[in-house]
């Protein structure tokens, strides 16, 4: 999901501001995941501090038109820099836009399953 950050990223330092999540995000080729929660972002100095309280409902697909559904709930925060860095690794705000796949994304592929990946009936 987008979300347009140009009025808080002109506001005062602490300003915050809720987004509610609700998507559906590709986390590989055999794996999609239904997002639903919120996110509370909040300006700081130099970045804007998305905290994501969300629900992951992780469907796999498997051979045969089977699926494998799992809801993994996540808790975390992540940093988005207001001034574009030449750095691959951080998460920056581009054209007043946070992206909040950049951050979901990841999360929801470190808090996979083990089966997920060693399953031998996976596509």
């Amino acid at each position: 999901m987008k979300i347009d950050v140009k009025k808080l990223a002109k506001g005062k330092v602490g300003t915050t501001s809720s987004h509610q999540l609700e998507e559906e995000v590709t986390i590989t080729d055999a794996i999609t995941a239904p997002v639903q929660g919120q996110v509370v972002l909040t300006r700081g100095e130099t970045s804007i501090t998305a905290r994501f309280d969300i629900t992951i409902n992780i469907n796999i697909n498997m051979q045969e038109g089977e699926a494998h559904r799992q809801q993994i709930p996540l808790h975390f925060d992540r940093e988005y820099l207001l001034t574009p860095r030449d750095d691959e690794n951080t998460l920056q705000i581009s054209d007043d836009v946070l992206d909040t796949n950049l951050a979901v994304i990841p999360e929801a592929k470190v808090n996979l399953p083990l089966q997920a990946f060693t399953d031998d009936h996976i596509e």
